[in-house]
């Protein structure tokens, strides 16, 4: 008895299940196209920033964030030697960025915990967080920061939002930081006029006592 080849076979069952095919095909249409118009449509707005080249002080910048950005000792550790390290501005930039600081004014400022219809602040920075894509190109230097969301309008408010709230924080440490070195100028100068009142007041006595 000659047997029957498998393709033939297969063919047969194919045909002979046709009907059922058809049917489940025509559902996976019909939900893939429902799946695809019920998703909403998400929208990308980018920016890029080039720090600085060592503009500003490490110092003020790592001051900036223990005292403003709520960073932890060890992140702050961690930025320091990324700073010392040769990392330059743009790793501290995009710490900055991902600051609670930062976070929390753009949550404020966007009332963004009533748009994501979240219960708790901490949710809302974790889901503004998951939304936002910072990198840098480590030859130039340059950070771009991408954020996604489902209105076109909030995503290019946000997305600017980010590079407000640096520059303002920026501006900020800039100004700290002058108003601390020339604190520390005035004093320097003021102990250098006592240091230089002793010494007249010592050389006096000495000619005093020596008749010179």
């Amino acid at each position: 008895r000659r047997e029957t080849p498998n393709w033939v076979a297969n063919a047969s069952l194919l045909w002979r299940n046709r009907r059922t095919l058809a049917r489940t095909a025509a559902i996976s249409l019909v939900l893939a196209l429902a799946i695809a118009f019920l998703l909403p449509k998400q929208y990308e707005s980018s920016a890029r920033i080039m720090p600085p080249s060592n503009s500003m002080g490490g110092t003020a910048l790592l001051a900036a964030l223990a005292g403003r950005a709520g960073g932890s000792l060890g992140s702050l550790g961690a930025l320091a030697g990324s700073f010392l390290g040769g990392g330059g501005n743009t790793a501290l930039f995009m710490d900055l960025l991902r600051s609670g600081t930062v976070s929390g004014h753009l949550i404020d400022r966007f009332d963004l915990q009533h748009v994501y219809h979240k219960r708790y602040r901490v949710d809302t920075a974790k889901f503004l967080a998951h939304h936002t894509t910072i990198v840098d190109d480590k030859k130039s230097g340059v950070i771009t920061l991408t954020f996604t969301d489902t209105d076109p309008v909030r995503t290019r408010d946000i997305a600017q939002g980010y590079l407000d709230e640096l520059n303002l924080l920026v501006n900020r440490t800039n100004t700290s930081s002058a108003h601390q070195e020339r604190i520390f100028i005035e004093s320097r100068l003021h102990g250098v006029q006592q240091d230089l009142e002793r010494a007249q007041q010592q050389l006096s006595e000495f000619s005093s006592t020596h008749a010179t």
